[in-house]
């Protein structure tokens, strides 16, 4: 069976993922950052600049999930600092995403990844995402929705743009 390795951010009710590949660095968020409410804001770390994006405050708008069923992890992380996840979008831009949990690791196999429904993608996840993968799990399910950055980087600009 053909998986593929992604890791598991935990953002608003949702959990979404980005492939492991794509992944540079997880590290705690800077202090500047741990409270803010803005969509984005472009930070220099290790002299780069970096675009870091709260998806969670673009979510804010959004219909709590329903399929939210728990995490993925049995060693849980209970801190109160969140996390930055430094990616790179398929363009090479660096990238940086705050998520309140230490993110996991997690193989999805590729037979459960399924395309969302247009409606859903842009009413419930803001334009996020376009596949979703549905995982069982002993007695519930795990929804995992495949985070398409180049789409959030796109729509950010055009945001930033009109604001």
């Amino acid at each position: 069976m053909t998986t593929f390795k992604v890791i598991i951010l935990p953002i608003a009710n949702y959990l979404f993922a980005v492939p492991m590949n794509t992944v540079l660095q997880v590290r705690r968020c800077p202090p500047e950052l741990r409270h803010s409410p803005v969509d984005a804001e472009l930070i220099h770390l290790e002299n780069r600049p970096v675009l870091v994006l709260n998806l969670q405050a673009r979510l804010a708008s959004s219909p709590p999930s329903p399929q939210l069923t728990g995490t993925t992890s049995k060693n849980k992380v209970t801190t109160s600092d969140p996390f930055l996840v430094l990616t790179q979008s398929r363009a090479g831009e660096l990238c940086g995403l705050r998520v309140d949990r230490l993110p996991d690791m997690l193989d999805i196999p590729a037979n459960t990844v399924q395309t969302l429904p247009e409606a859903y993608r842009q009413n419930n996840l803001q334009g996020l995402a376009k596949y979703v993968a549905i995982l069982p799990r002993e007695d519930k399910r795990l929804v995992v929705y495949l985070l398409d950055l180049d789409q959030v980087l796109q729509a950010n600009y055009l945001y930033s743009a009109l604001a």
